[in-house]
């Protein structure tokens, strides 16, 4: 049976069930922490991401919307990797949880590191095992198969996703070397399109996230695994120039599509760059 759970998992405050347009949430008075109210099972979980990435595979399984998706995204990652060789330069070890087809990963080896990466998907698993990456099905698995300990921890919009991002932040800070970097990202449900959009905000997606995290809320989650906050920040994560890659991978590839899908992916990058709001956190493991 699904979970229904009320107590704040980021500061243990009991939090009322709201109605969220359709959806029921428990928002924490206190530290402004969103949760799916009841939790969905681990089954429901599994079933829900067999299907969307049974999607992602037809519409991937073209190689021309492959390349639009890693053209796009290219320059963030550029982004991520200058900041991550200017704070553990290489040689270094970097996790990438939740790394998906592994283009994250694929790109910062190519500066040196040595890589490793943990997703849930089998189809997403076994593209990132065509380009030759080494990637796990869950944390635990990678406990069960490396005593490696990393640099490096990258999780890229993925801890909304998880059943307990306390658990899995704690299970994370047992992976890494003393004086380890994690780099976390999420989606910002306090900031002002989120408030201003409510469940029609772009990254309100209760279908896929479990969470909804205000900057508070992540401090604390991120400080209860035993991290201390280095950084945090409230961001655009898709900046000009990731604007500007999608754009011109929508032009580079029209004739492909037809014209409304090409009007869709006109208009996509400004309305994702003006309200795709996400919370940066930059933390370290001191012990």
């Amino acid at each position: 049976m699904p979970t229904a759970i009320t107590t704040c998992i980021a500061c243990s405050t009991e939090a009322p069930v709201v109605m969220y347009g359709a959806t029921e949430l428990c928002i924490c008075p206190t530290c402004g922490l969103g949760w799916l109210h009841p939790m969905p099972t681990n089954q429901e979980r599994a079933e829900h991401y067999a299907k969307q990435y049974g999607l992602q595979n037809d519409i991937l399984g073209n190689s021309i919307q492959a390349q639009m998706r890693r053209w796009s995204r290219l320059p963030e990652q550029l982004s991520l990797i200058a900041d991550i060789q200017t704070l553990k330069p290489a040689p270094a070890s970097v996790l990438d949880v939740g790394c998906d087809m592994g283009n994250f990963l694929d790109e910062i080896r190519r500066y040196g590191y040595s890589v490793a990466g943990v997703e849930p998907s089998e189809s997403a698993r076994s593209q990132a095992h065509q380009i030759g990456l080494q990637v796990f099905s869950s944390i635990k698995e990678l406990c069960d198969d490396t005593n490696t300990l990393y640099d490096v921890v990258t999780m890229h919009h993925v801890l909304e996703h998880v059943d307990n991002p306390v658990v899995t932040l704690t299970e994370l800070h047992s992976l890494m070397a003393p004086g380890g970097l994690l780099l976390l990202r999420v989606p910002d449900f306090s900031c002002f399109w989120s408030k201003l959009f409510k469940e029609k905000w772009i990254w309100f997606q209760p279908e896929n996230h479990s969470y909804h995290f205000t900057l508070r809320s992540l401090l604390q989650v991120v400080q209860k695994a035993g991290f201390e906050i280095r950084k945090a920040t409230s961001q655009r994560p898709n900046n000009y120039r990731t604007m500007k890659a999608q754009m011109l991978s929508s032009h580079s590839f029209s004739h492909s599509m037809n014209v409304t899908q090409s009007f869709k992916r006109a208009v996509s990058p400004y309305y994702q760059f003006v309200t795709g709001i996400e919370l940066y956190i930059l933390a370290q493991k001191t012990s």
